[in-house]
C-alpha cells in the first residue's frame, strides 16, 4: 500500500531548464549482540524543562526473545524519571485501545518480534498515530508484524539477517536531530546489526548509517549506504527508529541513552525535529529560465542571483525575487566554424614540414662493450637500426627497443619487442614516430653476448600516428643511408617542398581576403 505521510512545504532546488538533482544523506549499517552481563546503572542525560508526559513501553514477543528488554524497561524508565516523563510498560496487546492508547504521547516497540497484534488492535494503532500519536522502534521492532503492510512503513524496513555482534562505526549523518545531536560523527560501538530487507533511504530521512569497511556484514552486507537510524513524519503521526540495542549493556552506554531520549521525545512531539529534510518528495524541479538558448557556465551568487552565459555571448542573471531573466553583458565573441583559422592552420604545417626537411639526421654509431648500434632514418618513415657485435658477429635478436623524447616534456616509447626479418639479420625499422625532434634510441641485445648500446636520431614530422614496431630485412648498405628508406636524400626534396608552400599560400590568399571582406 502507498505509504501516507503528513504534507509538508517541498524544498526547491534550482536548476537551468534540466532541473534539479535532489541530495539525500548517507546512512548506516545496523547494529549486533554483545555478551551477556549485568547492566551498569543507567546515566540519564540533562533533563529538559517541558510539560510532561506519558510513554507506553511494548515489548511483547511472538519470536526470538531478548534477554536486554528488562535492562532497556529500566533505561526507559530511569530516563523518564530524569526528564519528566511517565513510563508505563506492556506486553498485552489488549492495551491498543483508542482509550488507553489516547493516554500517551508514544509507543515504544522495545525489541518486539513476530505477530503481535490482533487485527482489532492494529486498527487501533493505526488511528492513534493517525491522530498524531508516536511511534518509537528500537532495534528488533523491525522484526515485527511482516505482514502487516502499514507497520512496515511505519517503522522503514523490515529485518534481513545479523552478522555476529562485534563492534562497528555508525557515521552520524544528521548532528541537528536531537537523537544524534550528541553523537560524534564516527561513533564506534559494539552492538548486534541489522541488514534490511530494504534500503529506506528517500521514504524516510536517515539519521545515521553504517560504515560496513569497519566490520564484518556478512552475506546480507547493504553496502555503502546501510541506514542503521532513521525518523519520518507519517500518516499524521510520527516515527523513530535506531537499531541498536541488542545488547544489555547498551542500556548502560550515555551516548546511547542520549540517543533513545532523544528519539523518545521527538517522536511524542515535545521536542521539535526535521524528519523530511533528505525525503525525495521534499524537493521540487523548478525551471528558473525555459527560453534558453545554448548556456555554456553557471554560477550562484550568494544573494540567490543565478549567473549563466550563452554560447551567443549574452551574460544572463536570473533574480530570485521576480523570476525574471535580464541580459547584464553582451560579449563579442566568434561563433562560426573558422575557415580562416583552418586555412592558417594548414599553412603552417606546410612550413613545418619544409623545416623539418633539412633536419634529416646522418647516421648515428654508438659503442658499448661488445654492441656496435647504428640509428638512421628521419622519423617520418621509421628509424632503421643496426646492430652488431664488435667482433664481427651478426646480432640474431634485440631484446628490448626504448625510444626516448630528447629535452623537457619529452616521453619514453616502448619498451618494444622486435624480432629479426630473417636469421642472422640485424637491422630493423621501427615504425613512424609521433612527435619530431630528437629521439634517443637504445637498445639492449641478449646473452651470450650481451651489451647496449645509445644512440641519436632527429625525426621528422609524422606522416601516421602508429608507434607498432614493423620488423623488415634492411641491408646494411641501405642502412647506412641518412633517409633509411634505401634512397639518397635528393636535393630536389626541399624544392619541391619550397614549390608546395608558395602554390598552397597563392590559392589561399583570395579565399582569405574575401573573408576578411565579409567580416569587415
Amino acid at each position: 500500500m502507498s505509504r501516507p505521510r503528513r504534507a509538508r512545504v517541498p524544498v526547491t532546488a534550482t536548476l537551468l531548464t534540466l532541473g534539479l538533482a535532489a541530495a539525500t544523506l548517507v546512512g548506516v549499517p545496523a547494529a549486533q549482540a554483545a555478551p551477556a552481563v549485568q547492566a551498569a546503572p543507567v546515566a540519564a542525560p540533562e533533563a529538559a524543562a517541558d510539560e510532561p508526559f506519558s510513554v507506553l513501553v511494548f515489548s511483547k514477543t511472538a519470536g526470538f526473545r531478548h534477554d536486554s528488554i528488562p535492562t532497556g524497561i529500566a533505561a526507559i524508565q530511569q530516563l523518564g524519571a530524569a526528564n519528566g516523563f511517565t513510563v508505563d510498560t506492556t506486553e498485552d496487546g489488549a492495551a491498543f485501545t483508542d482509550e488507553n492508547l489516547a493516554r500517551y504521547r508514544v509507543v515504544v516497540w522495545l525489541s518486539t518480534t513476530g505477530d503481535v497484534l490482533a487485527p482489532d488492535q492494529q486498527a487501533a494503532f493505526e488511528r492513534y498515530i493517525r491522530a498524531g500519536g508516536g511511534y518509537a522502534g528500537i532495534h528488533a521492532a523491525s522484526d515485527t508484524e511482516y505482514s502487516w503492510a502499514w507497520y512496515g512503513d511505519l517503522v522503514g524496513a523490515h529485518f534481513a539477517s545479523h552478522p555476529a555482534n562485534q563492534q562497528a562505526t555508525v557515521k552520524v549523518e544528521d548532528h541537528a536531530h536531537p537523537s544524534t545531536a550528541e553523537l560524534p560523527e564516527r561513533w564506534s560501538r559494539f552492538d548486534e546489526w541489522y541488514n534490511y530487507q530494504s534500503n529506506p533511504r528517500g521514504d524516510v530521512h536517515v539519521l545515521a548509517t553504517l560504515d560496513e569497511t569497519s566490520y564484518s556484514p556478512g552475506a546480507g552486507a547493504m553496502g555503502h549506504d546501510h541506514p542503521i537510524a532513521w525518523c519520518q513524519d507519517f500518516d499524521g503521526g510520527r516515527a523513530w527508529y535506531t537499531g541498536g540495542g541488542h545488547t544489555r549493556e547498551s542500556y548502560a552506554e550515555p551516548q546511547f541513552l542520549a540517543h533513545l531520549l532523544g528519539g523518545i521525545r521527538t517522536a511524542a512531539g515535545v521536542q521539535d525535529a526535521d524528519c523530511g529534510a533528505s525525503l525525495t518528495e521534499s524537493f521540487e524541479k523548478v525551471a528558473l529560465d525555459s527560453n534558453t538558448s545554448n548556456p555554456m557556465e553557471l554560477d550562484v551568487a550568494p544573494d540567490g542571483r543565478v549567473f549563466y552565459i550563452e554560447r551567443d555571448g549574452r551574460v544572463q542573471i536570473v533574480k530570485p525575487d521576480t523570476g525574471s531573466t535580464v541580459t547584464a553583458l553582451d560579449l563579442d565573441v566568434f561563433t562560426g566554424k573558422a575557415p580562416e583559422m583552418r586555412i592558417r592552420k594548414a599553412v603552417a604545417a606546410v612550413l613545418t614540414g619544409l623545416v623539418l626537411a633539412f633536419l634529416a639526421a646522418a647516421p648515428a654509431t654508438a659503442h658499448s662493450g661488445k654492441l656496435k648500434l647504428t640509428v638512421a632514418g628521419d622519423g617520418a618513415g621509421g628509424v632503421t637500426i643496426q646492430a652488431a657485435y664488435a667482433d664481427g658477429h651478426r646480432l640474431d635478436k634485440l631484446v628490448r627497443l626504448t625510444l626516448t623524447a630528447a629535452g623537457s616534456g619529452g616521453r619514453t616509447v616502448g619498451p618494444l619487442q622486435l624480432e629479426p626479418a630473417a636469421e642472422g639479420q640485424g637491422s630493423y625499422t621501427t615504425g613512424p614516430i609521433l612527435s619530431p625532434g630528437t629521439w634517443t634510441v637504445r637498445v639492449t641485445a641478449p646473452a651470450p653476448h650481451s651489451g647496449a648500446a645509445t644512440a641519436k636520431v632527429r625525426a621528422r614530422a609524422p606522416q601516421t600516428p602508429s608507434l607498432a614496431p614493423v620488423a623488415r630485412d634492411v641491408s646494411p648498405a641501405r642502412a647506412d643511408r641518412s633517409t633509411g628508406d634505401g634512397a639518397a636524400p635528393g636535393w630536389w626534396r626541399p624544392v619541391a617542398v619550397g614549390v608546395a608552400v608558395l602554390l598552397v599560400v597563392a590559392l589561399t590568399a583570395p579565399v582569405l581576403g574575401r573573408l576578411r571582406r565579409g567580416r569587415s
